[in-house]
């Protein structure tokens, strides 16, 4: 059996790829034999992280040393 953890960072994977995140998950799911329970907790896993995705980088830039803070602004700028 799959691992729907597995597979939300399979698609996670694929949105950090410029794929949208319902392309992405649709693109998961389709391959996957999940029952609806774990369907459902993929689903949440990818758009939560996604939603969470700017406040989450906040956290980490808040927390962060400056040198890691400069490190991290200059990889956000490439995006």
């Amino acid at each position: 059996m799959e691992n729907p953890r597995q597979l939300a960072f399979i698609a996670l994977k694929l949105v950090h790829r410029d794929a949208y995140a319902d392309v992405a998950l649709e693109r998961v799911l389709s391959q996957s034999d999940l029952n609806a329970v774990d369907r459902r907790l993929v689903t949440e896993l990818v758009y939560g992280s996604v939603r969470r995705m700017r406040s989450l980088i906040c956290e980490i830039l808040l927390s962060a040393s400056s040198k890691l803070r400069q490190t991290l602004n200059l990889v956000s700028k490439l995006r």
